[in-house]
């Protein structure tokens, strides 16, 4: 069964939390669509002020040693946003039971028509022994919602881990990966995976479905190794494993499809903006002084552009 044929009926207006945010540049990709990774950040985000909202964020379960970790997500996009977009996320608590809540998303773009929705699945860690463990009393508005009575929702079944592999990278956890569990950030993992798609893949289309199962952490000095492997047309099985010890730590499938035309961006409202623009960005490493201990050090210097230059034509 699909999301889109499960995810009714709408809660109460109460217990939903709706953010909207303008797509930036930097939070886009080369074709001008905002970055997936972007996206899921607002999903992240939006769970945030609504968990923040309703009296159960992770503010409040840190002050008991615990907190929320995400198990699995299941996400369906008919049309990703472009640069300077208005995206909202829509979001809420959609059951519960005493190990896993669940919490489902709406992405509407600024005429508020649906573009894309997601399921989730998440569970609470005991910081201390970085276990699983019950949902605390006080969570109560998660009682508001359905009792799922230990059955995981249609959809959200676990994914299998697939059989072979045709590409693998390996990449190095760095310290901003980390997040307030002192653990890699759920949506690194996706990043990662994604790195192992074709480029040609990645360059004439976009991820339709992304679905990702967690089933380990991985910290700061971990290096993760990423595979990929053809589930059917334009769709692709991703495993992630740490290196050293081969533990599974994710298990990811993305389904691509091709985009339309590539979209200009709006246009820049003032021309003065453009010509206040720096012309030139001139980066000047110094040498490294033998047997210093610091690494080399480095300037910028930047030149203001005249009137008399030719404004870059945009993209």
């Amino acid at each position: 069964m699909e999301p889109s044929e499960r995810m009714e009926p709408v809660p109460p207006a109460e217990h939903v939390t709706r953010c909207a945010y303008d797509v930036r540049s930097l939070e886009i990709d080369a074709r001008g669509r905002v970055a997936v990774v972007s996206l899921l950040g607002m999903l992240q985000d939006a769970a945030g002020e609504s968990a923040m909202a309703l009296g159960f964020s992770v503010e409040r379960l840190l002050r008991d040693g615990i907190s929320w970790v995400l198990a699995r997500f299941r996400l369906e996009m008919t049309r990703w946003p472009a640069w300077r977009d208005r995206v909202t996320v829509a979001t809420w608590p959609s059951g519960a039971d005493t190990a896993r809540a669940y919490r489902e998303f709406r992405v509407l773009d600024g005429a508020g028509n649906e573009i894309g929705r997601a399921d989730s699945l998440w569970m609470v860690i005991d910081l201390a022994t970085r276990r699983p463990t019950k949902i605390p009393d006080f969570v109560r508005i998660l009682r508001a919602a359905p009792d799922t009575a230990g059955a995981v929702p249609p959809g959200l079944e676990a994914l299998a881990r697939p059989a072979h592999e045709d590409e693998a990278r390996q990449f190095d956890v760095r310290w901003s990966e980390l997040d307030l569990n002192d653990h890699v950030n759920n949506v690194c993992y996706v990043d990662w995976a994604l790195e192992t798609v074709p480029a040609e893949v990645r360059a004439r289309a976009f991820p339709s479905r992304i679905a990702i199962d967690y089933r380990a952490e991985a910290r700061f000095g971990d290096t993760v190794r990423a595979t990929r492997a053809a589930a059917g047309p334009g769709a692709f099985a991703h495993r992630l494993t740490r290196a050293a010890d081969g533990r599974e730590l994710s298990l990811v499938e993305t389904t691509w499809t091709d985009a339309p035309g590539r979209r200009r961006p709006r246009a820049v409202a003032r021309r003065d903006d453009l010509d206040r623009r720096a012309l030139a960005l001139v980066v000047a490493a110094a040498a490294p002084v033998v047997g210093a201990a610091a690494p080399p050090g480095g300037r910028t210097l930047w030149r203001p552009r005249g009137r008399t230059h030719r404004r870059p034509a945009l993209p």
